[in-house]
């Protein structure tokens, strides 16, 4: 009887492990099943996230080159009005100031011959006072002369 009663248990234990047995297949089905959905949509998902990222990218790109042509016209506008700015105050210097330091320079060339007039009027200045002085004398002398003879008279 004992025999029995452990051949019983023995296939109660073995229909339980099968049956334990055929759940854990069943699990191991399902979380098969599971991990290649899993895997699908992940890989999907990568999938979508990638072409996100590329679309992004792509559009970023675009701007950034939009941007980067409108600051290189931007700067060749503002090198082109520089250029121009230049251009006008060299002229302004070879037309205005190019030609005052000519004049200035002239003006300098002439001051020796204006140095030598001067000096040559000076003289002049000299001999004219010279002359009144002596020109006063006489008038003096004749003043007092026609006093005295106006008396006498």
């Amino acid at each position: 009887m004992e025999q029995n009663k452990i051949e019983n248990l023995l296939v109660a234990i073995s229909e339980k492990l099968e049956h334990m047995e055929a759940k854990m297949n069943s699990m191991e089905n399902d979380f098969s099943s599971q991990m290649k959905i899993m895997k699908n949509d992940f890989s999907s998902q990568m999938s979508s996230m990638k072409n996100d990222f590329s679309s992004q990218m792509s559009s970023m790109k675009n701007d950034f080159s939009s941007q980067m042509k409108i600051m290189e016209n931007d700067l060749s506008s503002q090198i082109n009005r520089l250029t121009a700015d230049v251009s006008g105050i060299k002229v302004t210097l070879e037309n205005e100031t190019n030609k005052k330091l000519q004049m200035l320079a002239e003006g300098f060339q002439s001051v020796p011959e204006l140095s030598e007039e001067v000096h040559s009027l000076s003289k002049d200045v000299e001999i004219v006072k010279f002359d009144v002085d002596i020109v006063k004398k006489v008038v003096t002398t004749h003043s007092t002369e026609l006093n005295k003879l106006g008396r006498a008279k």
